[in-house]
């Protein structure tokens, strides 16, 4: 096993985020947050209101009239739905690029990203539950530690892949052994670091991790949504299917196959709208 501080100071490295997101994402637990102290926020970037007028105003959302400022924006499609497109914008910067060690080109992490953030909200409403406002960004979020991990898993690749191949065991357990951490731990610690709330970053840390997903819903959307698009082969890269854990949380959540087979019918046109209006 290698010295995993090499891996942390490459997190040091990373452009901070956004100071917008940050605080954007600590209003994600606050149910009483009002209309004005989002947009108070989220105007201070320019940048980033334009991006949110402009997905305002496509054609996923159809509106009559040009959306000009985040007031209207947030009349249209409320609060919550605000949030997703705020972080969905804002997390491109980190999630865009190739990522070598999981044979993953430019785009494709990003994709599979969108892609899980979709299928969570798909699943939270077939459980028919209230949806939890951390849970589109924790999906979204979920593969961060890639961003930083890929350029260590590229020169560990042939050991890791021999452990998972002849031990059967998953990809992340594989990157534990070989490098002292994996994808899902590190994103823990870079979302801690940008003081994010701990059930998301719970959340990112138990995505391959069934056994402490299964303890709350919100962990088991995020590592069920994750294993949906690794089955559809969206952004399945190098660790692919070598992941497992599945059957146990359908069961934790009360899931249907039925239910997961709607669900990927479901992700392929939401996706395909996503990407238009993100403009993946």
């Amino acid at each position: 096993m290698r010295d995993i501080e090499p891996v942390l100071a490459e997190v040091q490295k990373l452009p901070p985020m956004p100071q917008v997101m940050q605080r954007v994402t600590a209003m994600l637990h606050d149910p009483e947050v009002s209309a004005a102290q989002l947009v108070a926020s989220v105007q201070l970037d320019q940048a980033l209101t334009a991006n949110v007028l402009r997905v305002c105003n496509s054609a996923y959302y159809g509106s009559r009239r040009q959306v000009t400022s985040l007031q209207q924006a947030l009349t249209m499609i409320g609060n919550e739905r605000l949030l997703d497109i705020i972080m969905a914008q804002g997390s491109s910067a980190y999630l865009a690029g190739r990522n070598k060690g999981y044979d993953l080109a430019r785009g494709e992490l990003w994709r599979h990203s969108v892609a899980a953030a979709l299928a969570s909200q798909l699943l939270s409403r077939r459980l028919s539950e209230r949806g939890d406002p951390m849970l589109y960004t924790a999906a979204l979020l979920h593969d961060i530690g890639k961003v930083v991990l890929s350029e260590f898993v590229a020169e560990g690749f042939r050991e890791i892949r021999a452990l998972v191949r002849e031990r059967r065991i998953s990809f992340g357990e594989a990157e534990r052994e070989v490098l002292g951490i994996d994808h899902a731990e590190l994103g823990a610690r870079m979302c801690e670091g940008w003081d994010f709330p701990p059930e998301l970053v719970a959340a990112i840390r138990s995505h391959h991790d069934p056994e402490a997903a299964s303890a709350d819903t919100l962990s088991a959307l995020v590592c069920v949504s994750d294993l949906i698009c690794l089955l559809l082969g969206i952004g399945a890269g190098a660790d692919g299917l070598a992941y497992h854990g599945g059957d146990q949380l359908m069961g934790v959540l009360k899931l249907t196959e039925a239910d997961l087979h709607h669900t990927m019918a479901e992700l392929a046109e939401e996706l395909r709208r996503a990407e238009e209006m993100l403009e993946v």
